[in-house]
This record gives C-alpha cells, sequence and structure tokens, in this order.
C-alpha cells in the first residue's frame, strides 16, 4: 500500500464519517485498523464523530500483510458491546487494498458476521497492480450491489461516499414499491452534452433504487415540443443491466419546451395498467429540466394541478433555473421537500441522497393509532357546480377526495382498527349520517360518501348547523382526534364567521383539532383569516378546485395521521397541582412543567434519573440511568463527568476504602483515592472481584477505559400514542448537553414518528415491536374467590398457596404461609417475565426482608432474589457459575404497605426491574449474562424462605416464558 496511499485512506475515510448525519444520536460510528493483527488502535463505537475522526487519523502506519478476518471477527465483538444491540440496523465496510492473507478465514468470518445479522459492504482499492479478487469481495458482501471497487486511494472518497448513500437508502427504502417515472427535459436549452450527464444521473440515481427485487418499477420519458415514451413500467422489471442499456440509448433530440403536453402524458399515458402502473404502489414522477420556458404557461399549470390529483407525487428538479417560480407551480407540495435546484448539471448527483430520503412517505406503513375522524361535507349547490364531471351531478371530485382517504384506513395491509368515523352533511340543513360510536363506523362512512348527494336536499349552506351535531368529545383519543371539513370557501361567509369560529373553539375544548379542506370560490372572506381559525395554518388546506382534495385529502393523511401530532400549547401555562406525593425521586425537577427533567441518584454517584410526567395519569415516570463507564453525575451541569469533577457528596468511599465493582466490563473496578472514587482497570485477562481484586480470568477480555459521555436522552414519550414520542429542541440560552438550566427552560417539543415499531423509553428509541406478545403461561388474581377455592383445594396446575388469609384485596400472608408458582422450563439464557401485585405489611422490615425467590435448576445457586428495605428494591439474579446481576430502584415516595406492582423481565442480556405504585413508576436495567436461568418457579412466603415477607398481601401474579417488552404502557 504505501504510507502516502495509507493517509489517503485515512483521509477518505474521515471524511466519510464527517459527512454522516449522527443526530440525534442515530448512528454509532466505530472503526479498526488491521493489518497482520487487530490490536489497539480500535475505535469502539460512538457518536462522536470527532473523536472517531481524531483516533483514525492518529494511526500508525502499519508495514505488514491484511488479515481481513482478524478485523471482520474484532468487529463483531464490537456490534455485541454496543449497548444497542442488534436491534438496529449493523453495518460493516471493509476497505482493503488486495486479496486477504487468508481468503478462507476471511469468508469465514464474514459468513459469520452475516448470520449474526451485520450487513456488509466491502470496498475494494484495485491499485497499481490490480490485484484484487473479485471473487473474494462477492463472498464477503452481503449482495453483489454491496461490492464496490474503485481504481486507486484518491478516488476512495467517492467510492465511501456512495457506499454510505447506498446504506441510507436501503435502510429507509429496501422493500418499498413505488412506480416511478423519469419526465427528461430535451429542449434545445439543455443540450447534448448535458443530456449525456442527465442520463448518468438517472443510472447512478437507479444505483439504490434495488430494480434487481423488483418492487420498484421504472419508466422513462423524454419532452420538448412533444412527449415520447422511451420505455415503460414493465419494460426491465427486475432487469438492472438492461434498464442502464435502456437508459444509455435514450437520443437526444432537440425542440423547444412544452410541459403541459408532458405532463398530460405522464398521467394519461405513462400510468396506465397496460403500462405497469399497479394500484397499490405510490406514483413518482421525477421531472428533470433546464428551462421552463415552456409553450402555454397557463396549461401547464392547469396540467400540472390535474397530475398532482391524480394522486401522482410530482419531484421537481432545476437545473440553472434563474427563478424557482414556475418550477413550484408544477411540483408537489410542501415545496421544500419535493423541489430539488442545482446551479449547474455537474451539482446533479448531489440531489440523490435528499430525495431518496423523501421517499420515506413511500416506505413506512400508516398506523394511525386511536383515532375519531369526523367529516363534515358541504352538499350545497355550490359544492355541487364546483365538484362535478362534465355536469355528472354527483360530486364526484368531492366523493373521490375523501373516498382515498377512507381507503388507506381501510387497507388491510395498513391495519388501523383503532381508527372510527364520524360523518355529517350539510346544505340549508345538516344531518349526522354515521357517529364513531358504531364499530363499523370507517365501512360505514366510505358507504355514505358514496351515497352522497342521498342525505339532504342540494341548497345553501349552513356550517354552523353542521358543526352542532358534534356534541361528543372523542371516543378514542383526544390526542390525534379531527373534525375535517370539506366546503367551498364561502361557507365561512362574514355574517356568521364569528358563531362559526365559536363552534369551531367548543370543538377543540372537545378534545378536537379542526382541518380545514376549503376550495377557492371568489369568496371575500381571506384565506389568511381561515388560516388563522381552527387549529391553525398546519391544518389549513387551501384548493384551487375540487379536483386537489385526493392529493389533500393524502398529504393529510401521510403527514397528519400516520404521525400524530402534539395537542395545540396553551397560550398560558396553566398552574401546576402536585400530585399527593411530593417525595418521589422527581420531586426536585422541573418535570411537569416541562414533561422531561433530570435529578441525581439519590445514593450512586455513577447514576442519574430521567423523569417524565404524564398529564393523563397525573404519574411520574422516572427511568434509571448509568453513566458511561467510569464517569459520575454532576446535577449542576446535568453532565456525567470524570469523579474529580463531580465531587459526589454519596460517594462510597465517603466511608469505606475499600475497592469495589464498577458497571461496564469485568475487569472494571473503583478504587478509594482519598475519600473519592476513581475509576480503575485490571491488566489484560484478569477480572475484579469483590474483596479479592483483579484476579486470573482468561476470559475477561473486554477492552476496558472511560467512556465518552453522549448526553442526555431528548426525547419523551407520547403516552396517549405508542408510537410516536417527542423531541426537545430548545431556544438559545441552552447549550450542548445542558438543557435543563434554571430560569433558562425553554423547551419546545417536536412530535417525531415510528414507523415499524414503537417508542420504548427505557432504550430511548423505537425499539418496541409492535407486532410482539407476550401471553402468560400463568396468571392468577387473588382477589377471584372461586379461583382462590380451586387452588387451595389443589385443583389448579401450577401453583400451591398454603395457610393464608382471605381478603377483599387477594390473600394475606402470615409467618407460617407459603405461595409457589410454575415456571416453565427454559434453557438458559430464554427470556422470563414476572408481574407481582402486593403490598407489604405493618411487620414490613426496614432493615432488608426477601419479597420473592427463584429456585434454579441450571446449577446449585438460586436464580432470582428480590428484596426490600425501607430505600430501594432489589433483585439479583445469579448464573450457574455463582455470578449475579444486581438491579435497584428506589422506594422513594412509595409506601411499604401501599399496593405496588412490581415487574421483572430478563431478555436479550438485560435484566429489567419496574416498580409502579399510586403516583411515581420507576424502572431500572442492566446488562446481564446470557445464562441466567429461572425455571425453578416463583416462591413467596415465610414459610418457603425464613428471610421472607412475614406479613402482607398479594392481589395477583402472573409468569411468562417471553419478554415483555414495556412496563409503562
Amino acid at each position: 500500500m504505501g504510507e502516502s496511499n495509507f493517509r489517503l485512506q485515512l483521509n477518505s475515510v474521515s471524511n466519510m464519517v464527517n459527512n454522516l448525519d449522527v443526530s440525534p444520536n442515530n448512528v454509532h460510528v466505530g472503526a479498526i485498523l488491521y493489518s497482520q493483527e487487530v490490536e489497539s488502535p480500535v475505535i469502539q463505537i460512538t457518536t462522536n464523530k470527532a473523536a472517531c475522526v481524531q483516533g483514525i487519523q492518529s494511526w500508525p502506519y502499519p508495514d505488514t500483510e491484511t488479515r481481513t478476518d482478524l478485523a471482520i471477527e474484532e468487529a463483531m465483538d464490537m456490534f455485541q458491546r454496543d449497548a444497542r444491540g442488534g436491534d438496529v440496523p449493523q453495518i460493516l465496510i471493509i476497505v482493503t487494498d488486495g486479496a486477504s492473507t487468508i481468503p478462507a478465514q476471511t469468508i469465514s468470518a464474514a459468513t459469520e458476521a452475516k448470520r449474526r445479522g451485520i450487513d456488509v459492504y466491502a470496498v475494494g482499492v484495485a491499485g497499481a497492480r490490480n490485484e484484487i479478487d473479485m471473487d473474494e469481495l462477492r463472498a464477503v458482501a452481503s449482495s453483489p450491489d454491496q461490492v464496490l471497487v474503485t481504481p486507486d486511494f484518491r478516488t476512495l472518497e467517492t467510492a465511501l461516499n456512495r457506499a454510505a448513500e447506498q446504506i441510507c437508502v436501503s435502510l429507509e427504502c429496501g422493500q418499498s414499491q413505488i412506480d416511478m417515472v423519469f419526465m427528461l427535459d430535451t429542449s434545445s436549452t439543455v443540450g447534448s452534452v448535458n443530456f449525456e450527464q442527465i442520463k448518468d444521473y438517472i443510472i447512478e440515481f437507479l444505483y439504490f433504487a434495488h430494480i434487481r427485487v423488483g418492487n420498484i418499477r421504472v419508466g422513462v420519458m423524454t419532452f420538448s415540443d412533444t412527449p415520447r415514451m422511451e420505455f415503460n413500467m414493465l419494460s426491465y422489471v427486475g432487469n438492472e443491466n438492461g434498464l442502464n442499456q435502456a437508459v444509455r440509448a435514450i437520443q437526444y433530440r432537440a425542440g423547444g419546451t412544452n410541459l403541459g403536453s408532458a405532463l398530460r402524458f405522464v398521467r394519461e399515458q405513462m400510468y396506465t395498467v397496460a403500462n405497469g402502473d399497479r394500484q397499490e404502489a405510490p406514483d413518482v414522477v421525477i421531472m428533470i429540466s433546464g428551462s421552463m420556458a415552456t409553450i402555454g404557461q397557463d396549461r401547464t399549470v392547469v396540467e400540472a394541478e390535474a397530475t398532482r390529483a391524480a394522486g401522482i407525487q410530482v419531484y421537481g428538479l432545476g437545473i440553472g433555473l434563474p427563478s424557482t417560480r414556475d418550477l413550484d407551480g408544477i411540483t408537489s407540495r410542501p415545496l421544500q421537500q419535493n423541489r430539488f435546484t442545482v446551479a449547474n448539471y455537474d451539482q446533479l448527483l448531489s440531489t440523490i441522497q435528499p430525495i431518496y430520503a423523501n421517499f420515506n412517505r413511500f416506505c413506512a406503513a400508516c398506523y394511525m393509532g386511536m383515532t375519531d375522524i369526523w367529516y363534515v361535507v358541504d352538499l350545497s349547490m355550490n359544492a355541487e357546480r364546483l365538484s362535478r364531471f362534465d355536469y355528472t351531478n354527483d360530486f364526484a371530485r368531492l366523493k373521490n377526495g375523501i373516498t382515498e382517504q377512507i381507503n388507506i384506513v381501510l387497507d388491510p395491509s395498513v391495519s388501523n382498527p383503532g381508527v372510527r368515523m364520524g360523518l355529517v352533511t350539510f346544505s340549508d340543513q345538516a344531518q349526522r349520517v354515521v357517529t364513531p360510536s358504531d364499530q363499523a363506523s370507517v365501512s360505514r362512512t366510505a358507504q355514505g360518501i358514496n351515497a352522497i348527494p342521498g342525505f339532504v336536499r342540494v341548497g345553501g349552506t349552513n356550517i354552523l348547523s353542521a358543526l352542532q351535531q358534534i356534541t361528543t368529545p372523542p371516543q378514542q383519543s383526544r390526542w390525534n382526534s379531527y373534525v375535517a371539513i370539506v366546503t367551498p370557501q364561502s361557507a365561512f361567509n362574514n355574517n356568521n364567521f364569528m358563531q362559526v369560529q365559536n363552534e369551531m373553539n367548543r370543538l377543540l375544548q372537545l378534545g378536537y383539532t379542526i382541518v380545514l379542506f376549503t376550495v377557492r370560490d371568489g369568496s371575500a372572506i381571506a384565506p389568511s383569516q381561515l388560516a388563522g381559525s381552527g387549529s391553525g395554518p398546519r391544518y389549513f388546506y387551501y384548493l384551487t378546485d375540487y379536483q386537489m382534495l385526493e392529493e389533500a385529502t393524502k398529504n393529510f393523511t401521510r403527514d397528519i395521521l400516520c404521525a400524530p401530532p402534539p395537542p395545540p400549547r396553551p397560550t398560558t401555562r396553566a398552574p401546576v397541582t402536585l400530585p399527593p406525593r411530593v417525595n418521589g425521586l422527581c420531586a426536585p425537577s422541573r418535570y411537569q412543567q416541562d414533561g422531561m427533567d433530570v435529578v441525581a441518584h439519590p445514593t450512586d454517584c455513577d447514576k442519574y434519573v430521567q423523569c417524565y410526567w404524564n398529564p393523563d395519569t397525573r404519574m411520574d415516570l422516572a427511568i434509571l440511568r448509568t453513566c458511561p463507564m467510569g464517569l459520575h453525575w454532576l446535577q449542576s451541569r446535568r453532565q456525567c463527568v470524570p469523579p474529580r469533577e463531580a465531587s459526589c457528596n454519596t460517594d462510597i468511599c465517603q466511608e469505606d476504602c475499600d475497592p469495589y465493582k464498577a458497571e461496564g466490563v469485568c475487569g472494571a473496578y473503583w478504587e478509594c483515592e482519598g475519600r473519592r472514587s476513581e475509576f480503575k482497570c485490571c491488566r489484560p485477562m484478569f477480572s475484579f472481584k469483590e474483596g479479592k481484586g483483579c484476579v486470573l480470568d482468561p476470559t475477561c477480555t473486554a477492552e476496558c477505559q472511560p467512556k465518552t459521555w453522549c448526553g442526555i436522552c431528548m426525547k419523551r414519550p407520547s403516552f396517549r400514542t405508542l408510537y410516536g414520542y417527542d423531541v426537545m429542541t430548545t431556544s438559545s440560552g441552552n447549550q450542548g448537553n445542558q438543557m435543563f438550566q434554571n430560569n433558562q427552560m425553554t423547551s419546545q417539543w417536536s412530535p417525531r414518528h415510528c414507523d415499524y415499531s414503537y417508542f420504548d423509553v427505557v432504550t430511548c428509541d423505537c425499539t418496541m415491536d409492535m407486532n410482539s406478545v407476550c401471553p402468560a403461561d400463568r396468571s392468577f388474581n387473588f382477589r377471584d374467590a372461586g379461583l382462590l377455592q380451586q387452588i387451595q383445594a389443589g385443583q389448579v396446575d401450577g401453583i400451591r398457596v398454603k395457610d393464608v388469609e382471605t381478603t377483599s384485596s387477594g390473600i394475606s400472608l402470615r409467618p407460617t404461609s407459603e405461595l409457589h408458582v410454575d415456571v416453565n422450563k427454559g434453557d438458559k439464557g430464554d427470556p422470563f417475565t414476572m408481574l407481582l401485585r402486593f403490598s407489604e405489611g405493618q411487620m414490613f422490615n426496614p432493615y432488608g426482608q426477601v419479597i420473592l425467590t427463584s429456585g434454579m435448576n441450571c446449577g446449585q445457586k438460586r436464580g432470582l432474589v428480590v428484596n426490600a428495605d425501607n430505600r430501594f428494591i432489589i433483585a439479583q439474579a445469579y448464573s450457574k457459575d455463582g455470578q449475579k446481576v444486581v438491579v435497584s430502584v428506589p422506594y422513594q415516595g412509595i409506601a411499604p404497605n401501599e399496593f405496588k406492582t412490581l415487574g421483572i423481565s430478563y431478555a436479550k442480556g438485560k435484566l429489567t426491574l419496574s416498580v409502579m405504585g399510586r403516583n411515581h413508576q420507576y424502572i431500572a436495567q442492566s446488562k446481564a449474562k446470557v445464562d441466567l436461568c429461572f425455571s425453578c418457579g416463583i416462591d413467596i412466603g415465610a414459610a418457603l424462605n425464613k428471610e421472607s415477607i412475614v406479613s402482607g398481601q398479594v392481589e395477583s401474579i402472573s409468569v411468562h416464558s417471553c419478554d415483555i417488552q414495556s412496563f409503562y404502557i
């Protein structure tokens, strides 16, 4: 390779890392330098791009042979150590200048990586001797199109950026169905040389489109004075090479520019079933032009509106345009997502990734959650006149527009069972046709729309009476329920506009969001006045005619219904009423005012508490989080910092001076120096044992060094909908991690949407499988007197109850009581969940007592012990070799004799503990070895364990041999 090429390689990799968008901490990056061996330097997976790049630039030149297999093995270890685990896509990009030293081992390691779900890209640098083994690269990569070859190290950066773009697109749209047509300008203003660049752009664009899969179909047409179909969407389905050759063969035909004719051609000729259009696939046009000086400008606008109204998404790509005004008339809305401009043809490639990024709207299913949607539809004579097709007198365009939205809800591939609909129609009179309380309300609303105008006599407009038909709050959700008003502009005349506004305000108070689909008809009332009414401009669609209603309802469905917005913020902040218990963990925080805050852990210096406020249940949710290994929490700065900066006043070393284990890796521990904890690491191949110090342990190979603090989780759950969350943004005055400075909090929350999963507040990401179900193997409600009698008579399998007292709250324990629940036999590492509803009694021991235990048939040790004192509930899980994992939550604000729900879950190498009382819920999580086993059942009562609780009540218990992904919903 040579040192100069090595430096070129480092610069290329550094620039690629710098170009990655890691906000908001979604992308983690790491790097490995390999040659004959894989040693230090290895840059662990991190969100700190600057640190990663700095590490890469500091690498020394290794002049040895290439051992790619060792690098792949190290990469697998890095992914396994990543805190996010296998729940996020794992991408490995291998850069090599030639064949590896031991090809068989390289291919074997790559095969194992792919088996683990790692997506492998192979970037080969040919060099002067062109010694690349293409067969080896293809065997290493996950697929043939993930092999990229570049002639030398000077061109490596381009290849890496191409790989990064391909990765981003693959993660977003790899399996999406799209019917795509390119409209190419061949007018004289383009020229033959520039037209060749346009063809190169299309081939590069389609490189990321997974043409070989066949989900994305592509057609191409050209236009100048007249339009011409070059090939349709059926011509090259799944045939990437044939498609590329066909694009290369397109001839340049100079002429004028007739955009209106071209848009009509694409709508009427390209998007037909015979030419490959699929009803279920979104229609996307990418129009590329170097001139907007078109023949018949007025006709162009009409044809553009008709094309968009037909449900075709139009992306406009203008090159060297002096103004975007005419391009804006063609492009779909919102313009900032669909209109792209570049100064010259050389810059065309820069638009590929942004356009693909906007394809997200076609790549994700639409999950609307729990919502009520009322349609208030104007059937006046004016509405009929504006919405007819060729004097058909049947409200055709109006019905098409609303039916398209309802069809999305009814689509079985989307499955939105939580949607309810209502329908009110009006002219001189108003009639409530369907109500959301009807279980078949969606299909009945579809039937009602199809039957228009069969409900009220066509006449004038009485929108006031129509809104008064809606008298009840949303049945499903006050968070995202809507009243959609579809009417000409003249329905809001100045004479009664104040009264209509009062009715809209009443609906807002009931919990609805007002959506206006308003058709222009020359009314005196200003559009700006309408946009400022109801729920504001975001929910105002001003249509030039009813033909645009279909596109508007699609946009509303995609942008609003599929990603529910937060409820409108009140203009003045309502006074905060504290819950009855103000002594919880989160009492000193500002979480009730701003939805989230962070406070110090009451005892542990390396932990902090993230507090969330649920305004509906008026409960606080506290997630106990741990600082990165080797750091302590500093509350004044809301940061994890080195221990010397934190000066934690609850440091263990204030009272004790013995070294103690640090959370993180096997060789990490804390040593007391001057009554302050200092982070230390055992030598490699040594692990730290309490009371013994560093002892020889050949299995302890994990790297031990302080980690980098990456900041607080700046997200909060949308408690009213599982599939959404909010991201905090702040105005000036809050910088970096100091998002919660006193007297400077000006937090704003922006809604975000999880496409294929639910948001999990514990992981601070969309990581919960929305299709996951975890039924109980055994579930017992002891408030059921009949069931309890059967249990005590030995007539119920899987449970044994002895010497308990029956109460209205369940069963009461005595010193001689025993309660045993069987657990399904499982192997080590199998998931396990338990839910226990209980309270301690008057004989609660504040110095510590056992709540429950579980024997363990995977070895001699007990599998699980949960105990409590007056400060903590602590779960300890033991592996078969006696190692234990400990996770604890404070009892602060939760009384021992208060009924509470204890949840314990072990899955995916993590042990989670949740305690939820009347006003507070606390959740903590810790990494756990994968050989834990919980197969000998759950024991409660002093008769089974002399240290167990001798008094208290148990209301219910359930055990599961699966993973309940979240305890807070």
